[in-house]
């Protein structure tokens, strides 16, 4: 986790003072503004994406986590993984917590991968934003070309991989 901050925290100082430099004080402080703005709108889901994790850790036996995506769970896991994935609501804040509280529990690699690909890329919660900018046909389309992406990736974490 070190490395991700550290990056993170030279990339914004970086970016600070080449704003600073290109475009003033009073740009500057407004994108500051503007990043305060969005830290208050996306904590509570963060917070709340945390929680729900450590609750499923909690709540979950890791026997049903492995017994419906496990190493051995077979082709009932890559499913299972596919179907959580596409109904799993929320952005990144609230999925990779559960997601990683998933993988925790004894979810194996493979459906793991199908988990994340699945809803990175076919997720319902994402179809309420892409309908309504690109049209449905669009929409059809590429759900038709990646469709089968997440238990492909899956089954390629588990052969090299897992």
């Amino acid at each position: 986790m070190i490395f991700p901050i550290s990056f993170l925290a030279a990339l914004c100082g970086v970016l600070f003072f080449i704003s600073r430099r290109l475009r003033g004080r009073e740009k500057t402080n407004a994108s500051l503004a503007g990043g305060l703005r969005m830290l208050t709108t996306t904590l509570p889901l963060l917070i709340l994406g945390l929680l729900s994790a450590g609750f499923l850790e909690v709540v979950v036996p890791p026997e049903f986590i492995q017994n419906w995506m496990g190493e051995n769970a077979g082709v009932k896991g890559y499913v299972t993984s596919m179907v959580a994935g596409i109904l799993l609501p929320g952005g990144p804040y609230v999925t990779f917590p559960i997601i990683g509280a998933v993988f925790r529990a004894g979810a194996g690699l493979g459906p793991a991968v199908t988990f994340v690909t699945s809803w990175a890329v076919l997720s319902v919660g994402f179809l309420v934003f892409e309908i309504p900018f690109v049209g449905l046909h669009f929409t059809l389309i590429r759900l038709l070309l990646v469709f089968w992406v997440p238990i492909a990736a899956g089954l390629l974490a588990q052969l090299f991989f897992g």
